[in-house]
């Protein structure tokens, strides 16, 4: 549709701020494409029309997805620069819509670079507009349509600085939010939130969680720039280092498993200190597996991974994920563990 509207606007010459909004769409696409170059120079054409045109609100609009495209670069210099231009223009011009994406924007780059004073402080006045903006009644929840990645990226900032408990309930509170709003990607970034947290005092669960996450960002097509993995890496390490290899594989491999669904509220559930996740239900005396998924809950109950099954069994790692995704949910579990502690039970009973 951009594309036509951009075409019938050459046809009659026009050049305005409704081509430029066109310009803006496909600059979009382009840069969640990963096409950074073609999104630079379709924003910097809608720039220029903006400024043409002497509209502040449209040139806001494009200094904010310029600094998008410059973060896509890891030009994280260059995109302070631009969220702080458009930033100071949209406090100027009154601009509500805009001026909470540029804290929280502005905001994540302070907080990559470790600067989680600055960090904390843009997050929080985006927040505290988007709570206000709820009290008129507006917005989901109260809040407002990007309110759960301020949240976030408050967990963030208080992860670093050690309260724990602070972060999980950011985490908690963002991942929520997102829930309501169908937000899939802040949504797996706060799993992987509670994930560093949970990996502070039980290693299992926060292998579930990373897998969960990963799971989540993978069908969205999102994957982290080198200085956001930094960022989560050594609380993934410690983690990882309080379990063995093959039980680590194991969890995140049940993880990866879930659906979104499921993944959300395996996190959801996994805030409670009392959540038992050993605890084996008996399933209905009705199930049957089949006799590949026999052979799977064989080889999952040995503490085999989905890598592992699928070399073991000569089919490639999705199906083996696949088939111990339909063990779970016809034995009704949650967690590996309980296809052992079942098949061990039935042998018993056997014998």
């Amino acid at each position: 549709m951009a594309e036509e509207g951009l075409k019938l606007g050459d046809e009659v010459e026009i050049e305005n701020c409704r081509t430029a909004r066109f310009r803006d769409i496909l600059g979009n696409v382009a840069r969640i494409h990963g096409d950074f170059e073609g999104a630079s120079i379709l924003f910097e054409e809608s720039l220029a029309l903006y400024q043409e045109a002497g509209d502040e609100w449209g040139i806001a609009r494009s200094l904010l997805q310029l600094g998008r495209v410059a973060v896509g670069r890891g030009d994280h210099e260059r995109a302070i620069e631009l969220y702080e231009e458009g930033l100071s223009l949209s406090r100027k011009s009154g601009y509500a819509a805009m001026l909470p994406l540029y804290l929280i924007d502005l905001g994540y780059e302070f907080l990559l670079q470790g600067d989680h004073g600055r960090a904390a402080a843009l997050n929080e006045e985006a927040l505290a507009l988007y709570r206000e903006r709820g009290r008129r009644g507006n917005r989901v929840a109260g809040l407002g349509e990007h309110a759960q990645t301020a949240l976030n990226n408050l967990g963030w900032v208080e992860l670093a600085r050690g309260d724990y408990e602070r972060a999980q309930g950011l985490y908690v509170e963002s991942l929520e939010l997102s829930k309501e709003l169908g937000d899939k990607l802040v949504a797996a970034k706060s799993i992987e939130g509670l994930a560093c947290v949970a990996g502070t005092r039980e290693a299992e669960s926060a292998a579930k969680l990373f897998g969960a996450a990963r799971m989540l960002r993978e069908a969205v097509g999102y994957y982290y720039t080198p200085i956001e993995s930094a960022m989560r890496e050594p609380y993934l390490v410690r983690a990882r280092s309080r379990l063995g290899e093959v039980a680590w594989e194991a969890a995140f491999d049940d993880g990866q498993v879930l659906t979104s669904e499921e993944a959300i509220e395996y996190a959801l559930q996994s805030k409670e200190p009392t959540t038992t996740l050993s605890t084996t239900p008996e399933p209905q005396q009705s199930v049957v597996l089949t006799r590949r998924e026999q052979e799977v809950a064989a080889l999952v109950a040995r503490g085999l991974s989905n890598r592992q099954i699928a070399s073991t069994l000569s089919i490639s790692e999705h199906t083996a994920a696949t088939h111990v995704r339909r063990i779970l949910k016809k034995l009704g579990f949650k967690s590996r563990a309980q296809i052992g502690t079942w098949l061990a039970g039935r042998q018993d009973r056997t014998l």
